[in-house]
C-alpha cells in the first residue's frame, strides 16, 4: 500500500514523542542524593561530572544556578546561604533528588567505635531504636572504599531516621544528631558517616600532606608488614581511604558541613609518639580541601580499657601516651577534646573492650561540646561543656598542687569517696599511689613514702581504675602527667 508522504506529517509529534531520549551525561557528585541535608547558613557547592560543554542546571527552594563542564568534564555551582528547614527536590540537569532538606551537617570520622552501629553501641539498644523515630535526622553511609589514586565519586547512600533503620546507624553520630537537634529547636541535622574499623590515620589523609609529616616514613613502614599480611588490610596504606572515600566529597568542591566527629587512635597506638603530629598533618589537610580554616573539629579520646583488651601488660604506657597526644589537639585552634576515660569497658574480651557500649554518653558530651563551641550556647547544664584539663603543678611542702584550666569548678568525686588515681614520685622517677584532696579548683597530692616529690600524675595507665574526679557538670577530669616546676 502506497502511502504519500504528507498523510504523516500529523503523525510525526507522536512519533518523535514516543523516541526515547538521549540519557544526559550530568552525574553529580558525592553525597548527593534523596534525603540528603544541605548546611545552613552557608553557601552550598554542588558539583559533578558531565560531557566537556555540556550545560548543567542546577535549582533548590527557589535558586536556578547554570553553568558548563569544563574541558575535563567537571563542573560546579554554588547555591546561596539558606536558612535551616528549607525542603524540596534538588535537581541537577535531570536528576530529581527528593526530600532534601537544610540544616546542620557533621562528619563522622574514624575506625571502629565511630562506625559501631546503634544497635551495639548503647546497653538498651532495642529501646533506644524504637523511639527512634526522627525524620529530620538523615544519615550518609559511606560505601568502603580501598583506592590506590583519587577517585571523583564515592559510594553511599541517605537514610531518614526511623526505628526500621537507625540500628544501623553510626551510634555515636546518631546520638550526637538527636542531642543536638533537640537542643536547637529540632533542625534538621544530616550525619556524613566515613568510617573504617582498624583504620590508621595515614590512610585518611592525603599521600601529598601525609609525606610532608616527619614520621612519615617510620609509619608506612610500621604498617607495611601488616598491609602485606592480608589482602584485606589493603586500607592500611598511604591514603588509601582517602582517596577512595574522603577525597570524593571534596572531589571539584567540598561538601559543605559544619564540623568534623572524630573518633580513631587504636590502630595507633603503637606510633603514640608520633600520633600528634599525624593529627595535625590530617587537620591541615581536610582544612585546606574544605577551604576552611576555621573546621571545628572535635576530638573523642581513647576510653578506659582493659590489658588484655588493649593488647598491651599492665604498666605499659602506650594507651596513656595516645591520650597524651590526642589532648595535644587542642593546641591547634577551632579543634576540642571529650575525655572518656570514665565510660570505656574493663571486659577482658578484646573485641567487647575495644568498643565500649556507652556511645549514649560520649554522643552527649560531643554535643555538649559542640553547643558550647561551635553555636555559642551558654544555657547547658552544669554551665560547663569541657572537661578540666591540666595546666600547672607547684611543690611546696611535701606536696603536690595541681592547677587546672577554667572548666575545673565545682571539682568532686563521682562517688563520693576520696579522689583516686593519682600517683606522685620523687628524684628516683617510681611513681606511687598518693593521697589527693580537693581544694578549691586545685588538688593537692602527698604520700608518706615519698618526702620530696617532683612529679605527679592521674590515670596513667589503660585501665585508669580508681579516677573518679569530676566537675560541676559531670565531666571527668582529663588524664595527665607532670614535672613540678
Amino acid at each position: 500500500m502506497n502511502i504519500k508522504p504528507s498523510a504523516l506529517l500529523p503523525l510525526l509529534p507522536l512519533l518523535f514523542a514516543a523516541a526515547p531520549l538521549a540519557p544526559s551525561a550530568v552525574r553529580p557528585g558525592t553525597p548527593f542524593g534523596d534525603h540528603a541535608v544541605l548546611q545552613s547558613g552557608m553557601k552550598v557547592p554542588v558539583w559533578g561530572n558531565a560531557d566537556p560543554g555540556e550545560s548543567v542546571t542546577v535549582s533548590f527552594s527557589g535558586q536556578r544556578k547554570e553553568t558548563q563542564a569544563d574541558t575535563r568534564g567537571r563542573w560546579r555551582v554554588e547555591l546561596d546561604p539558606m536558612p535551616a528547614g528549607k525542603s524540596g527536590d534538588l535537581r541537577i540537569g535531570d536528576k530529581a533528588f527528593s526530600d532534601v532538606v537544610t540544616g546542620e551537617v557533621w562528619f563522622v570520622g574514624g575506625q571502629s567505635n565511630a562506625a559501631l552501629s546503634l544497635k551495639r553501641a548503647v546497653t538498651d539498644a532495642d529501646a533506644e531504636i524504637a523511639q527512634a523515630n526522627h525524620p529530620q535526622i538523615r544519615v550518609w553511609t559511606s560505601k568502603v572504599i580501598v583506592s590506590k589514586t583519587p577517585r571523583s565519586l564515592g559510594g553511599g547512600s541517605w537514610s531518614v531516621c526511623t526505628p526500621e533503620n537507625a540500628g544501623n546507624f553510626t551510634g555515636m553520630g546518631y546520638i550526637f544528631a538527636r542531642e543536638l537537634s533537640a537542643a536547637r529547636g529540632n533542625v534538621p541535622v544530616g550525619i556524613i558517616s566515613c568510617n573504617r574499623g582498624g583504620a590508621p590515620i595515614f590512610s585518611m589523609i592525603s599521600p601529598a600532606a601525609f609525606e610532608k609529616n616527619p614520621f612519615a616514613a617510620e609509619v608506612e613502614a610500621h604498617f607495611a608488614p601488616l598491609a602485606a599480611r592480608s589482602p584485606k588490610n589493603a586500607f592500611m596504606s598511604k591514603g588509601a581511604l582517602w582517596n577512595g572515600m574522603i577525597r570524593p566529597l571534596t572531589a571539584h568542591a567540598a561538601y559543605a558541613m559544619r564540623g568534623v566527629l572524630w573518633n580513631q587512635g587504636e590502630a595507633d597506638v603503637r606510633v603514640c609518639h608520633a600520633y600528634e603530629s599525624l593529627f595535625a598533618s590530617l587537620v591541615q589537610c581536610w582544612r585546606a580541601q574544605w577551604k576552611r580554616d576555621d573546621l571545628p573539629f572535635y576530638v573523642v579520646q581513647l576510653a578506659n580499657i582493659s590489658d588484655k583488651g588493649s593488647h598491651e601488660p599492665a604498666g605499659s604506657d602506650k594507651w596513656p601516651l595516645m591520650r597524651e597526644a590526642q589532648e595535644g589537639a587542642r593546641r591547634i585552634p577551632n579543634v576540642w577534646v571529650s575525655v572518656g576515660i570514665d565510660i570505656g569497658c574493663l571486659d577482658e574480651t578484646p573485641n567487647t573492650a575495644r568498643h565500649p557500649a556507652n556511645k549514649r554518653e560520649l554522643g552527649r558530651r560531643l554535643a555538649l561540646l559542640a553547643r558550647a563551641h561551635t553555636y555559642g550556647e551558654s544555657d547547658l547544664p552544669g554551665g560547663l561543656a569541657d572537661s578540666p584539663f591540666f595546666q600547672k603543678a607547684v611543690v611546696k611542702a611535701g606536696r603536690v598542687v595541681c592547677h587546672f584550666d577554667a572548666s575545673a569548678k565545682g571539682l568532686k568525686t563521682r562517688d563520693g569517696g576520696a579522689p583516686g588515681g593519682f600517683e606522685i614520685a620523687g628524684a628516683d622517677g617510681k611513681f606511687t599511689p598518693a593521697v589527693a584532696v580537693i581544694e578549691g579548683e586545685t588538688i593537692a597530692l602527698a604520700s608518706p613514702s615519698v618526702k620530696a616529690p617532683r612529679a605527679a600524675r592521674y590515670a596513667w595507665n589503660n585501665t585508669c581504675e580508681g579516677a573518679n574526679v569530676i566537675n560541676a557538670a559531670g565531666l571527668p577530669l582529663a588524664p595527665f602527667r607532670t614535672v613540678s616546676r
